[in-house]
Protein backbone atom coordinates (compact mmCIF):
# COMPACT_ATOMS: atom_id res chain seq x y z
CA UNK A 1 0.00 0.00 0.00
CA UNK A 2 1.35 3.43 -0.97
CA UNK A 3 2.68 5.65 1.79
CA UNK A 4 1.02 9.00 2.37
CA UNK A 5 1.76 12.04 4.52
CA UNK A 6 0.38 15.53 5.00
CA UNK A 7 3.04 18.20 4.57
CA UNK A 8 3.24 20.53 7.57
CA UNK A 9 5.18 23.74 6.90
CA UNK A 10 7.68 25.15 9.35
CA UNK A 11 6.33 28.56 10.32
CA UNK A 12 9.69 29.68 11.70
CA UNK A 13 11.41 29.54 8.30
CA UNK A 14 10.73 31.31 5.02
CA UNK A 15 8.77 30.14 2.01
CA UNK A 16 11.89 29.10 0.09
CA UNK A 17 12.95 26.76 2.90
CA UNK A 18 9.46 25.24 3.06
CA UNK A 19 9.51 24.69 -0.71
CA UNK A 20 12.81 22.84 -0.47
CA UNK A 21 11.57 20.78 2.48
CA UNK A 22 8.41 19.89 0.56
CA UNK A 23 10.39 18.78 -2.50
CA UNK A 24 12.81 16.71 -0.41
CA UNK A 25 10.08 14.92 1.49
CA UNK A 26 8.02 14.13 -1.62
CA UNK A 27 11.07 12.67 -3.32
CA UNK A 28 12.05 10.61 -0.27
CA UNK A 29 8.74 9.50 1.26
CA UNK A 30 6.23 9.07 -1.58
CA UNK A 31 6.15 5.78 -3.51
CA UNK A 32 3.06 6.21 -5.66
CA UNK A 33 4.93 6.17 -8.95
CA UNK A 34 5.48 3.03 -10.98
CA UNK A 35 8.80 1.29 -10.17
CA UNK A 36 10.20 2.00 -13.62
CA UNK A 37 9.80 5.77 -13.23
CA UNK A 38 12.95 7.62 -12.16
CA UNK A 39 12.55 10.90 -10.31
CA UNK A 40 15.40 12.53 -12.23
CA UNK A 41 13.84 11.70 -15.58
CA UNK A 42 11.93 14.52 -17.24
CA UNK A 43 9.45 12.19 -18.95
CA UNK A 44 7.47 9.85 -16.69
CA UNK A 45 6.00 7.27 -19.02
CA UNK A 46 2.28 6.82 -18.44
CA UNK A 47 2.20 9.90 -16.20
CA UNK A 48 3.52 13.22 -17.55
CA UNK A 49 6.34 15.04 -19.30
CA UNK A 50 7.80 18.10 -17.57
CA UNK A 51 7.67 20.31 -20.63
CA UNK A 52 6.63 23.90 -21.18
CA UNK A 53 3.10 24.94 -22.11
CA UNK A 54 2.24 24.12 -25.69
CA UNK A 55 5.10 21.63 -26.12
CA UNK A 56 4.65 17.90 -26.77
CA UNK A 57 5.16 16.16 -23.41
CA UNK A 58 7.44 13.59 -25.07
CA UNK A 59 9.87 16.20 -26.42
CA UNK A 60 12.30 16.38 -23.54
CA UNK A 61 15.03 18.37 -25.25
CA UNK A 62 16.51 21.01 -22.95
CA UNK A 63 14.73 23.91 -24.66
CA UNK A 64 11.35 22.18 -24.28
CA UNK A 65 11.61 21.52 -20.54
CA UNK A 66 10.26 23.58 -17.69
CA UNK A 67 12.81 25.91 -16.16
CA UNK A 68 15.24 24.15 -13.82
CA UNK A 69 14.20 26.42 -10.94
CA UNK A 70 10.64 25.04 -10.98
CA UNK A 71 10.91 21.54 -12.40
CA UNK A 72 11.73 19.92 -9.03
CA UNK A 73 8.71 21.58 -7.45
CA UNK A 74 6.57 20.43 -10.39
CA UNK A 75 7.61 16.82 -9.77
CA UNK A 76 6.95 17.11 -6.06
CA UNK A 77 3.57 18.82 -6.52
CA UNK A 78 2.09 16.35 -9.02
CA UNK A 79 3.43 13.39 -7.01
CA UNK A 80 1.93 14.74 -3.77
CA UNK A 81 -1.39 15.32 -5.50
CA UNK A 82 -1.30 11.80 -6.92
CA UNK A 83 -0.65 10.37 -3.45
CA UNK A 84 -3.61 12.25 -1.97
CA UNK A 85 -5.89 11.77 -4.97
CA UNK A 86 -5.11 8.37 -6.47
CA UNK A 87 -8.64 8.25 -7.83
CA UNK A 88 -7.92 10.97 -10.38
CA UNK A 89 -5.26 11.29 -13.06
CA UNK A 90 -3.55 14.07 -11.12
CA UNK A 91 -0.32 14.29 -13.11
CA UNK A 92 -2.17 14.80 -16.40
CA UNK A 93 -4.00 17.90 -15.14
CA UNK A 94 -2.09 19.31 -12.18
CA UNK A 95 0.90 20.06 -14.43
CA UNK A 96 -1.24 22.57 -16.34
CA UNK A 97 -0.99 25.10 -13.53
CA UNK A 98 2.80 24.76 -13.35
CA UNK A 99 3.09 25.20 -17.13
CA UNK A 100 1.07 28.43 -16.93
CA UNK A 101 2.93 29.83 -13.94
CA UNK A 102 6.45 29.08 -15.20
CA UNK A 103 6.49 31.62 -18.11
CA UNK A 104 4.60 34.11 -15.92
CA UNK A 105 7.30 33.92 -13.23
CA UNK A 106 10.06 34.32 -15.80
CA UNK A 107 8.33 37.37 -17.28
CA UNK A 108 7.43 39.11 -14.01
CA UNK A 109 10.20 37.95 -11.63
CA UNK A 110 12.92 36.88 -14.08
CA UNK A 111 13.23 33.59 -12.17
CA UNK A 112 10.94 30.55 -11.98
CA UNK A 113 10.88 30.49 -8.17
CA UNK A 114 7.48 29.21 -7.01
CA UNK A 115 7.82 31.02 -3.66
CA UNK A 116 7.62 34.36 -5.54
CA UNK A 117 4.10 33.75 -6.86
CA UNK A 118 1.80 36.72 -6.27
CA UNK A 119 -1.35 38.17 -7.90
CA UNK A 120 0.66 39.92 -10.64
CA UNK A 121 2.30 36.64 -11.61
CA UNK A 122 -1.02 34.84 -11.49
CA UNK A 123 -2.74 37.39 -13.74
CA UNK A 124 -0.01 36.71 -16.28
CA UNK A 125 -0.44 32.94 -15.76
CA UNK A 126 -4.16 33.28 -16.55
CA UNK A 127 -3.23 35.01 -19.80
CA UNK A 128 -0.91 32.08 -20.62
CA UNK A 129 -3.79 29.66 -19.93
CA UNK A 130 -6.04 31.48 -22.40
CA UNK A 131 -3.32 31.54 -25.05
CA UNK A 132 -1.89 28.02 -24.69
CA UNK A 133 -5.09 26.15 -23.77
CA UNK A 134 -7.84 27.81 -25.85
CA UNK A 135 -10.20 24.84 -25.64
CA UNK A 136 -9.52 23.87 -22.00
CA UNK A 137 -8.54 27.18 -20.44
CA UNK A 138 -11.32 26.74 -17.87
CA UNK A 139 -9.57 23.57 -16.69
CA UNK A 140 -6.23 25.38 -16.47
CA UNK A 141 -8.07 28.09 -14.52
CA UNK A 142 -9.34 25.51 -12.05
CA UNK A 143 -5.86 24.03 -11.65
CA UNK A 144 -4.38 27.48 -11.06
CA UNK A 145 -6.88 28.07 -8.26
CA UNK A 146 -6.05 24.67 -6.80
CA UNK A 147 -2.32 25.38 -6.88
CA UNK A 148 -2.76 28.83 -5.33
CA UNK A 149 -4.75 27.34 -2.47
CA UNK A 150 -2.06 24.73 -1.96
CA UNK A 151 0.75 27.31 -1.91
CA UNK A 152 -1.06 29.52 0.58
CA UNK A 153 -2.12 26.69 2.88
CA UNK A 154 1.38 25.23 3.08
CA UNK A 155 3.26 28.55 3.44
CA UNK A 156 5.11 28.10 0.15
CA UNK A 157 4.84 31.78 -0.89
CA UNK A 158 6.45 34.80 0.72
CA UNK A 159 3.22 36.54 1.72
CA UNK A 160 -0.50 35.82 1.79
CA UNK A 161 -2.94 37.24 -0.75
CA UNK A 162 -6.32 36.62 -2.36
CA UNK A 163 -6.64 35.67 -6.03
CA UNK A 164 -9.18 33.74 -8.07
CA UNK A 165 -9.23 32.89 -11.74
CA UNK A 166 -12.54 32.28 -13.53
CA UNK A 167 -12.25 31.37 -17.19
CA UNK A 168 -15.60 30.17 -18.59
CA UNK A 169 -16.05 26.84 -20.36
CA UNK A 170 -15.33 27.07 -24.06
CA UNK A 171 -18.37 26.67 -26.31
CA UNK A 172 -16.17 24.48 -28.51
CA UNK A 173 -16.28 21.58 -26.11
CA UNK A 174 -19.94 21.60 -25.11
CA UNK A 175 -22.94 23.67 -24.17
CA UNK A 176 -22.42 23.58 -20.42
CA UNK A 177 -22.50 27.20 -19.28
CA UNK A 178 -20.86 28.54 -16.16
CA UNK A 179 -23.97 28.12 -14.03
CA UNK A 180 -24.39 24.56 -15.24
CA UNK A 181 -20.78 23.75 -14.48
CA UNK A 182 -21.09 25.21 -10.99
CA UNK A 183 -24.21 23.11 -10.35
CA UNK A 184 -22.30 20.02 -11.48
CA UNK A 185 -19.29 20.84 -9.31
CA UNK A 186 -21.54 21.41 -6.30
CA UNK A 187 -22.53 17.76 -6.52
CA UNK A 188 -18.93 16.61 -6.25
CA UNK A 189 -17.29 15.88 -2.87
CA UNK A 190 -14.98 18.67 -1.67
CA UNK A 191 -11.37 17.78 -2.30
CA UNK A 192 -10.40 18.05 1.37
CA UNK A 193 -13.01 15.38 2.19
CA UNK A 194 -11.36 12.98 -0.25
CA UNK A 195 -8.03 13.75 1.44
CA UNK A 196 -9.59 12.83 4.79
CA UNK A 197 -10.83 9.51 3.46
CA UNK A 198 -7.40 8.71 1.99
CA UNK A 199 -5.78 9.44 5.35
CA UNK A 200 -8.27 7.26 7.21
CA UNK A 201 -7.62 4.38 4.84
CA UNK A 202 -3.86 4.81 5.28
CA UNK A 203 -4.26 4.85 9.08
CA UNK A 204 -6.43 1.68 9.08
CA UNK A 205 -9.24 2.48 11.55
CA UNK A 206 -9.77 -0.26 14.13
CA UNK A 207 -13.48 0.00 14.91
CA UNK A 208 -15.63 -2.36 12.85
CA UNK A 209 -17.94 0.43 11.66
CA UNK A 210 -15.14 2.70 10.47
CA UNK A 211 -13.17 -0.17 8.92
CA UNK A 212 -16.28 -1.08 6.93
CA UNK A 213 -16.96 2.48 5.74
CA UNK A 214 -13.39 3.27 4.74
CA UNK A 215 -12.83 -0.09 3.03
CA UNK A 216 -16.13 0.11 1.13
CA UNK A 217 -15.29 3.64 0.02
CA UNK A 218 -11.90 2.39 -1.20
CA UNK A 219 -13.53 -0.37 -3.27
CA UNK A 220 -15.90 2.16 -4.80
CA UNK A 221 -12.85 4.19 -5.83
CA UNK A 222 -11.10 1.13 -7.25
CA UNK A 223 -14.00 0.21 -9.52
CA UNK A 224 -16.91 2.68 -9.84
CA UNK A 225 -20.05 0.72 -9.00
CA UNK A 226 -23.38 0.90 -7.29
CA UNK A 227 -23.19 0.31 -3.56
CA UNK A 228 -25.54 -2.64 -3.96
CA UNK A 229 -23.10 -4.19 -6.44
CA UNK A 230 -20.20 -3.87 -4.02
CA UNK A 231 -22.29 -5.33 -1.20
CA UNK A 232 -22.90 -8.34 -3.44
CA UNK A 233 -19.23 -9.04 -4.09
CA UNK A 234 -18.18 -12.64 -3.36
CA UNK A 235 -15.46 -13.20 -0.77
CA UNK A 236 -13.13 -14.39 -3.54
CA UNK A 237 -13.74 -11.28 -5.64
CA UNK A 238 -10.08 -10.60 -6.45
CA UNK A 239 -9.31 -11.74 -9.99
CA UNK A 240 -5.75 -11.89 -11.31
CA UNK A 241 -4.92 -12.16 -14.99
CA UNK A 242 -1.88 -11.52 -17.16
CA UNK A 243 -2.14 -9.31 -20.20
CA UNK A 244 -0.45 -9.88 -23.56
CA UNK A 245 2.83 -8.43 -22.29
CA UNK A 246 2.86 -10.79 -19.29
CA UNK A 247 2.04 -8.11 -16.71
CA UNK A 248 -0.34 -9.17 -13.96
CA UNK A 249 -3.59 -7.20 -13.82
CA UNK A 250 -6.09 -7.10 -10.98
CA UNK A 251 -9.84 -6.96 -11.31
CA UNK A 252 -12.90 -7.30 -9.10
CA UNK A 253 -15.45 -9.97 -10.01
CA UNK A 254 -18.86 -8.30 -10.05
CA UNK A 255 -22.30 -9.48 -10.97
CA UNK A 256 -24.20 -6.55 -12.45
CA UNK A 257 -27.25 -5.32 -10.56
CA UNK A 258 -29.00 -4.74 -13.89
CA UNK A 259 -28.91 -8.34 -15.03
CA UNK A 260 -25.97 -8.29 -17.41
CA UNK A 261 -24.27 -11.25 -15.76
CA UNK A 262 -20.86 -11.59 -14.15
CA UNK A 263 -18.11 -9.22 -15.23
CA UNK A 264 -14.61 -8.14 -14.30
CA UNK A 265 -14.04 -4.51 -13.38
CA UNK A 266 -10.36 -3.85 -13.77
CA UNK A 267 -8.45 -1.93 -11.12
CA UNK A 268 -5.92 0.70 -12.21
CA UNK A 269 -2.29 -0.08 -11.41
CA UNK A 270 -2.13 2.72 -8.83
CA UNK A 271 -5.08 1.18 -6.97
CA UNK A 272 -4.07 -2.49 -6.94
CA UNK A 273 -2.66 -2.43 -3.38
CA UNK A 274 -5.64 -0.40 -2.18
CA UNK A 275 -8.10 -2.95 -3.57
CA UNK A 276 -6.25 -5.92 -2.07
CA UNK A 277 -5.95 -4.23 1.33
CA UNK A 278 -9.63 -3.18 1.36
CA UNK A 279 -10.78 -6.73 0.56
CA UNK A 280 -8.47 -8.23 3.18
CA UNK A 281 -9.78 -5.87 5.86
CA UNK A 282 -13.41 -6.61 5.03
CA UNK A 283 -12.79 -10.36 4.96
CA UNK A 284 -11.20 -10.16 8.40
CA UNK A 285 -14.24 -8.24 9.64
CA UNK A 286 -16.74 -10.69 8.13
CA UNK A 287 -15.05 -14.08 8.64
CA UNK A 288 -17.25 -14.92 11.64
CA UNK A 289 -20.39 -14.02 9.75
CA UNK A 290 -19.51 -16.37 6.90
CA UNK A 291 -18.58 -19.09 9.39
CA UNK A 292 -22.01 -18.82 11.02
CA UNK A 293 -23.78 -18.81 7.64
CA UNK A 294 -21.88 -21.93 6.57
CA UNK A 295 -22.89 -23.69 9.80
CA UNK A 296 -26.57 -22.98 9.17
CA UNK A 297 -26.22 -24.40 5.66
CA UNK A 298 -24.68 -27.66 6.87
CA UNK A 299 -26.21 -28.15 10.36
CA UNK A 300 -29.87 -27.31 10.22
CA UNK A 301 -30.67 -29.34 13.35
CA UNK A 302 -27.88 -28.11 15.64
CA UNK A 303 -27.24 -24.82 17.41
CA UNK A 304 -24.24 -22.85 16.15
CA UNK A 305 -21.38 -23.59 18.54
CA UNK A 306 -19.61 -20.24 18.67
CA UNK A 307 -16.78 -19.49 21.09
CA UNK A 308 -19.03 -18.38 23.99
CA UNK A 309 -21.67 -21.07 23.54
CA UNK A 310 -22.29 -23.16 26.70
CA UNK A 311 -20.74 -26.63 26.46
CA UNK A 312 -23.94 -28.56 27.07
CA UNK A 313 -26.11 -31.07 25.21
CA UNK A 314 -28.64 -29.77 22.69
CA UNK A 315 -31.55 -30.79 24.90
CA UNK A 316 -30.11 -29.73 28.26
CA UNK A 317 -32.12 -27.06 30.08
CA UNK A 318 -30.30 -23.73 30.18
CA UNK A 319 -30.00 -21.16 32.95
CA UNK A 320 -30.70 -17.51 32.09
CA UNK A 321 -26.95 -16.87 32.10
CA UNK A 322 -26.36 -19.71 29.64
CA UNK A 323 -29.18 -18.44 27.42
CA UNK A 324 -27.58 -14.99 27.33
CA UNK A 325 -24.16 -16.49 26.59
CA UNK A 326 -25.60 -18.60 23.78
CA UNK A 327 -27.37 -15.60 22.24
CA UNK A 328 -24.54 -13.14 22.86
CA UNK A 329 -26.70 -10.93 25.09
CA UNK A 330 -24.94 -8.74 27.66
CA UNK A 331 -26.29 -9.05 31.20
CA UNK A 332 -23.81 -7.22 33.48
CA UNK A 333 -22.46 -10.47 34.97
CA UNK A 334 -25.37 -11.20 37.34
CA UNK A 335 -27.76 -14.13 37.07
CA UNK A 336 -30.69 -12.00 38.19
CA UNK A 337 -29.86 -9.39 35.60
CA UNK A 338 -29.69 -12.08 32.90
CA UNK A 339 -33.27 -13.15 33.63
CA UNK A 340 -34.39 -9.51 33.67
CA UNK A 341 -32.79 -8.85 30.27
CA UNK A 342 -34.46 -11.89 28.74
CA UNK A 343 -37.88 -10.80 30.04
CA UNK A 344 -37.53 -7.30 28.61
CA UNK A 345 -40.63 -6.48 26.57
CA UNK A 346 -38.53 -5.47 23.57
CA UNK A 347 -36.44 -8.65 23.63
CA UNK A 348 -36.78 -10.64 20.36
CA UNK A 349 -36.17 -13.92 22.22
CA UNK A 350 -39.07 -13.17 24.60
CA UNK A 351 -41.39 -12.61 21.64
CA UNK A 352 -40.25 -15.89 20.09
CA UNK A 353 -40.73 -17.88 23.30
CA UNK A 354 -44.16 -16.42 23.99
CA UNK A 355 -45.20 -17.00 20.39
CA UNK A 356 -44.27 -20.67 20.75
CA UNK A 357 -45.63 -21.08 24.30
CA UNK A 358 -42.20 -21.83 25.74
CA UNK A 359 -41.30 -20.62 29.23
CA UNK A 360 -37.88 -19.28 30.12
CA UNK A 361 -37.25 -22.41 32.21
CA UNK A 362 -37.82 -24.70 29.22
CA UNK A 363 -35.15 -23.22 26.96
CA UNK A 364 -32.50 -25.53 25.47
CA UNK A 365 -29.98 -25.10 22.68
CA UNK A 366 -32.45 -26.94 20.44
CA UNK A 367 -35.03 -24.26 21.20
CA UNK A 368 -32.51 -21.50 20.55
CA UNK A 369 -31.60 -23.19 17.29
CA UNK A 370 -35.19 -22.79 16.11
CA UNK A 371 -35.05 -19.16 17.22
CA UNK A 372 -31.79 -18.61 15.32
CA UNK A 373 -33.27 -20.12 12.16
CA UNK A 374 -36.32 -17.87 12.50
CA UNK A 375 -33.96 -14.89 12.34
CA UNK A 376 -32.10 -15.96 9.20
CA UNK A 377 -32.31 -13.50 6.28
CA UNK A 378 -35.15 -14.02 3.82
CA UNK A 379 -34.18 -16.51 1.13
CA UNK A 380 -31.32 -18.01 3.13
CA UNK A 381 -28.89 -19.58 2.17
CA UNK A 382 -29.05 -17.22 -0.82
CA UNK A 383 -28.00 -13.62 -0.35
CA UNK A 384 -28.87 -13.04 -3.99
CA UNK A 385 -30.24 -16.11 -5.72
CA UNK A 386 -30.30 -14.41 -9.12
CA UNK A 387 -26.56 -13.90 -8.81
CA UNK A 388 -26.11 -17.35 -7.27
CA UNK A 389 -24.45 -15.73 -4.26
CA UNK A 390 -24.82 -17.47 -0.91
CA UNK A 391 -24.39 -15.71 2.42
CA UNK A 392 -21.52 -18.06 3.24
CA UNK A 393 -19.67 -16.83 0.12
CA UNK A 394 -20.49 -13.12 0.46
CA UNK A 395 -17.72 -10.64 1.19
CA UNK A 396 -20.15 -8.57 3.27
CA UNK A 397 -21.74 -11.38 5.29
CA UNK A 398 -21.90 -9.89 8.79
CA UNK A 399 -23.79 -10.46 12.03
CA UNK A 400 -26.42 -8.30 13.67
CA UNK A 401 -24.88 -5.24 15.42
CA UNK A 402 -21.54 -5.86 13.68
CA UNK A 403 -21.37 -2.13 12.89
CA UNK A 404 -23.09 -0.85 16.04
CA UNK A 405 -21.06 1.29 18.42
CA UNK A 406 -22.82 0.35 21.68
CA UNK A 407 -24.68 -2.92 21.24
CA UNK A 408 -22.91 -6.25 21.43
CA UNK A 409 -22.52 -8.26 18.23
CA UNK A 410 -24.87 -11.23 17.92
CA UNK A 411 -22.79 -14.38 17.34
CA UNK A 412 -25.72 -16.28 15.82
CA UNK A 413 -27.76 -13.91 13.61
CA UNK A 414 -26.53 -13.39 10.05
CA UNK A 415 -26.98 -9.91 8.58
CA UNK A 416 -25.72 -7.74 5.74
CA UNK A 417 -25.32 -3.96 5.42
CA UNK A 418 -27.40 -1.89 3.00
CA UNK A 419 -27.09 1.57 1.50
CA UNK A 420 -28.27 3.17 4.77
CA UNK A 421 -25.26 1.66 6.55
CA UNK A 422 -22.88 3.75 4.48
CA UNK A 423 -25.06 6.86 4.12
CA UNK A 424 -25.59 7.25 7.89
CA UNK A 425 -21.84 6.92 8.45
CA UNK A 426 -20.91 9.56 5.86
CA UNK A 427 -23.62 12.19 6.28
CA UNK A 428 -25.20 14.11 9.12
CA UNK A 429 -28.70 12.81 9.74
CA UNK A 430 -31.29 15.56 9.96
CA UNK A 431 -32.61 15.94 13.48
CA UNK A 432 -30.17 13.42 14.98
CA UNK A 433 -27.40 15.59 16.34
CA UNK A 434 -25.96 12.97 18.64
CA UNK A 435 -25.31 10.47 15.82
CA UNK A 436 -21.61 10.58 14.98
CA UNK A 437 -20.28 10.12 11.47
CA UNK A 438 -17.00 8.52 10.47
CA UNK A 439 -15.60 12.05 10.12
CA UNK A 440 -16.65 12.98 13.67
CA UNK A 441 -15.05 9.88 15.17
CA UNK A 442 -11.77 10.60 13.40
CA UNK A 443 -11.74 14.27 14.37
CA UNK A 444 -12.15 15.75 10.88
CA UNK A 445 -13.87 19.08 10.24
CA UNK A 446 -14.34 21.36 7.27
CA UNK A 447 -11.89 24.28 6.94
CA UNK A 448 -14.53 26.58 8.42
CA UNK A 449 -14.86 24.35 11.50
CA UNK A 450 -18.23 22.85 10.56
CA UNK A 451 -18.97 19.13 10.60
CA UNK A 452 -18.10 17.12 7.50
CA UNK A 453 -21.00 15.50 5.71
CA UNK A 454 -20.96 13.57 2.43
CA UNK A 455 -23.98 12.06 0.70
CA UNK A 456 -23.86 8.82 -1.24
CA UNK A 457 -25.22 10.81 -4.20
CA UNK A 458 -22.07 12.94 -4.14
CA UNK A 459 -19.94 9.81 -4.02
CA UNK A 460 -21.76 8.28 -6.98
CA UNK A 461 -21.65 11.54 -8.97
CA UNK A 462 -17.92 11.81 -8.34
CA UNK A 463 -17.29 8.21 -9.38
CA UNK A 464 -19.41 8.53 -12.52
CA UNK A 465 -17.70 11.78 -13.50
CA UNK A 466 -14.24 10.36 -12.94
CA UNK A 467 -15.00 7.13 -14.75
CA UNK A 468 -16.36 9.03 -17.76
CA UNK A 469 -13.07 10.90 -17.96
CA UNK A 470 -11.30 7.58 -18.22
CA UNK A 471 -9.48 7.86 -14.90
CA UNK A 472 -10.91 4.76 -13.23
CA UNK A 473 -11.64 1.21 -14.14
CA UNK A 474 -8.78 0.93 -16.65
CA UNK A 475 -5.58 -1.07 -16.82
Amino acid sequence: MAKIFKFMPNESVGAKANVQAFIARCRKDLDVLAPEIEWDSNFWRGEVGFTKAGVNARKVEAESLLDQDIISFAKAYVTYQKAHNPCVRATARRIMAIRCIEPALLKVKNVADISLVDPVVLDQAAAVARECYPATAYQASSELNRLVGFLLEHKLVERGFYWRCAIPVSSKIGRLDRAGKKASQDKLPPEHVLHYMAEMFSNNPQSSADKYVVSLFALLMCAPSRISEVHDLPSDCLHYEKDQSGSEKLGLRFYSAKGFGPTIKWVSTAFKDVAVTAVERIKELTDEGRRAAKWYEEHMDKFYRHAACPLVHEDALLTPVQICDALGIEYAGFAGQARKVLKNSSSPIRAFLEGNSISLDEVTLAVLNKYAHSRLPKGFPWKNEKKQLKWSDSLFCMRVNELHHQRGVSPIIVWGPGSSSISSALSITSGVREMQTVWDRSGYKNPDGSRVSLTTHQVRHFLNTTAQRGDLGTV
